[in-house]
């Protein structure tokens, strides 16, 4: 049990995210809803560093670990519609937790 609560204690310090070369935007699950960060990547660095329960603590950082895109063998009408009326996301399904997410970036993919 020692290792895994060590474990865990690393993952609670770890980065969600970088960009790479001021090009390349890296994050561990997906791009969170704009409402949640007003639109700016830059809201990810005031996620705080040590962060033992981000689903409760800082829902920013839940959706940056657990947002998904969505696959194109989801896509029906009500999906669609769903999307077209969330800004692009809609609850995550598969997971169960967080959201989903499309753009003209994902689709397709």
């Amino acid at each position: 049990m020692e290792v895994w609560e060590a474990t865990n204690k690393v993952f609670d310090v770890l980065p969600l995210a970088a960009v790479i070369d001021k090009k390349i935007f890296c994050v561990h699950g997906g791009i969170p809803h704009p409402d949640l960060c007003e639109g700016l990547i830059s809201s990810i660095n005031d996620i705080p560093t040590n962060l033992p329960n981000p689903m409760e603590s800082n829902l920013l950082a839940w959706e940056v670990m657990w947002n998904d895109p969505i696959r194109q063998d989801d896509m029906d009408a009500s999906i669609e519609e769903q999307l077209a009326i969330n800004d692009g996301f809609i609850d995550n399904f598969a997971r169960g937790t967080a959201h989903m997410f499309r753009s003209s970036n994902t689709a397709g993919s």
